[in-house]
């Protein structure tokens, strides 16, 4: 509410308003911060020209957390209203900067000022805007002021452009893959199974808009975090827009981007370069890919599944004309981009290896060695990723004790930390408590995954009579199901099996969800 202001002893009343302004919110949150020593620096200022008629209004016009670079500021905006208002007769600040660093936006403030006959006083600063020469010393301080702003956003900015060609991270909006720790990426080994298997889709002949709908089904969101100020924000779906800003961020490359220049980063790599690099090369091919609603052809069930044993890289189909005929065969992604001399494994007919494939999952239903190899791999694998996860939580615990004992000990003695490491490590807090949460609820789910050899068999022989009828798309999700990878060796001519266990339990469900769904229509 207004104070009623009155005439004294003949003297006539100055209304003034305090300003006060801080460019960030660091240090706000304490009793006694920068913007209440302002205001008592100007009230004081008020009180030593009593005689003169001024008078504290008791309003605050404080913004905490603007910058004075633009006039976008809450508090400064209800001032220009309350002048426009005629409730205003002297505006106070502790220093010319703090009401704009912009000389263009100053000269504006000083023409409203003068049009309502409101006077403008610098405690630290002082000068009569009545003059000539007041508003020449005003013109001249806010020069300054502006020079200083943008010698400050030239320091930033080069301190920005070093650190980023020394591959640091600058901040930003964390990427899903990687978690933000003592102002470092750290790969979050759940996000970054999440990243690589994206990659893997879109080579394995996945268009954009169709891995979004798989990502979707399977629940997976952006990266979820904290802000500064507490609040959860992310979690949203996969869109294919997404997903592209993916496959395109150099970051899982363990690269850094800054304005068009790529430099090495200090973090870890989720993605090897090459399988980056052609992931590129096949964006630009398939441009059109975020707004082409058809699906991409389908020629090979062992689409990103069948790798070279001898250089590790994935084999693809590929092919050969005759008069009158056509071959297709499996050949090393290395030797079909750069030549023979770069991997010497044979490439192998693609209807044979895909004829002795099928045929190895029948027998897997039938050899009780084969199915009893299949079980013993799901259970190592379910093993593995428990221990993963096992250690990974205890690891986080630990830290998590660190973390509140350092809070702990800066509560106790302020002295001892700044209020940006308390809010650092409140920060790390819940970010740890958070993935310990997100662990124990894989675990759990990870424990109740049981699979039995009958449970094998009934899914896999589904199968048998329809095969032929089903698309090369749903024979390839199949083998995606059944199998992690399969190493073809063509100089040996032989080909070793690594079972996906844990994916043929996800296959053996949908198909139960299918059924029950059928049943009850």
């Amino acid at each position: 509410m207004m104070m009623d202001i009155s005439h004294v002893a003949g003297i006539k009343q100055i209304r003034c308003a305090i300003y006060t302004r801080k460019s960030t919110e660091e240090g706000l949150e304490q009793e006694y911060n920068t913007l209440d020593a302002q205001w008592d620096a100007c009230e004081s200022y008020i009180q030593s020209q009593k005689s003169r008629g001024w008078i504290t209004l008791p309003v605050h016009y404080d913004d905490g957390g603007f910058t004075g670079a633009n006039t976008e500021r809450p508090a400064f905006n209800r001032l220009l209203e309350d002048i426009k208002a005629g409730k205003i007769d002297t505006i106070v600040v502790y220093k010319v900067d703090r009401l704009s660093r912009s000389l263009a936006d100053f000269a504006n403030v000083m023409d409203l000022f003068d049009r309502h006959n409101v006077a403008f006083v610098s405690v630290t600063q002082y000068f009569d805007t009545s003059s000539s020469l007041g508003r020449m010393t005003l013109n001249i301080l806010i020069t300054f002021a502006q020079f200083e702003r943008e010698m400050i956003s030239e320091r930033i900015r080069d301190k920005i452009d070093r650190s980023r060609k020394k591959g640091k991270y600058m901040g930003g909006q964390p990427v899903l893959g990687y978690d933000v720790i003592e102002k470092k990426l750290i790969p979050n080994d759940h996000e970054r199974f999440q990243i690589k298997k994206i990659y893997d889709l879109y080579l394995n002949n996945r268009s954009i808009r169709e891995i979004a709908e798989m990502v979707q089904e399977w629940g997976w969101t952006t990266k979820r975090w904290q802000t500064k100020r507490g609040h959860m924000t992310g979690g949203k779906p996969l869109s294919p827009q997404v997903l592209y800003t993916i496959l395109k961020n150099p970051t899982y490359a363990g690269k850094v981007r800054h304005n068009k220049n790529i430099y090495d980063g200090e973090h870890e790599a989720i993605i090897k370069q090459q399988v980056f690099d052609d992931v590129q090369a096949l964006l630009k091919k398939n441009r059109n890919n975020l707004t082409n609603t058809s699906r991409k052809k389908f020629d090979s069930i062992l689409n990103g599944i069948l790798v070279c044993s001898h250089c590790g890289s994935r084999m693809i189909k590929t092919y050969t004309s005759k008069p009158n005929k056509r071959y297709s065969y499996y050949v090393c992604l290395k030797v079909s981009k750069f030549g023979r001399k770069h991997c010497s494994n044979p490439s192998v007919p693609a209807n044979k290896l895909d004829e002795f494939v099928i045929k190895h999952i029948q027998k897997i239903t039938k050899d009780p060695t084969l199915l009893s190899a299949f079980l013993d791999e799901f259970q190592n694998q379910k093993e593995n990723r428990l221990n993963e996860i096992t250690h990974e939580i205890k690891a986080l615990t630990v830290k998590l004790a660190s973390h509140r004992l350092e809070r702990d000990r800066i509560g106790l003695d302020p002295s001892l930390g700044r209020y940006d490491s308390i809010e650092n490590i409140e920060s790390n807090i819940s970010r740890a408590s958070l993935r310990i949460e997100q662990l124990g609820s894989q675990k759990t789910a990870i424990e109740s995954t049981v699979m039995n050899a009958g449970e094998i068999t009934q899914i896999l022989s589904q199968f048998y009579g329809v095969w032929d009828k089903l698309s090369v798309k749903e024979q390839h999700e199949i083998m995606d199901h059944v199998f992690e990878q399969i190493f073809w060796d063509g100089k040996k001519k032989s080909m070793d099996f690594e079972y996906s266990p844990l994916g043929l339990r996800l296959l053996y469900d949908r198909k139960v969800i299918q059924n029950e769904n059928l049943d009850k229509n």
